[in-house]
């Protein structure tokens, strides 16, 4: 498992990305918002933490869910 300052950076990163895919997909920015949510799993597969993972991964079911509820 990670540890210490790459651990902080992964987190800030994590967590920024999440941010600014809320902000795009609020904006109407869905596909950049899709884009960001998608490299914030890839993010937390690079880092191999289930935990995170599993979390990303819920975020873009979410966001599909979003999606199909604005096109109806």
């Amino acid at each position: 498992m990670n540890s210490g300052r790459f651990k902080d950076t992964f987190i800030n990163k994590f967590n920024s990305l999440f941010q600014l895919a809320v902000l795009k997909f609020e904006l109407g920015e869905i596909n950049k918002s899709t884009i960001l949510f998608q490299q914030r799993l890839e993010l937390a597969i690079d880092y191999g933490d289930s935990n995170y993972i599993e979390e990303a991964e819920i975020d873009i079911q979410q966001l599909y869910e979003k999606r199909l509820s604005q096109q109806n």
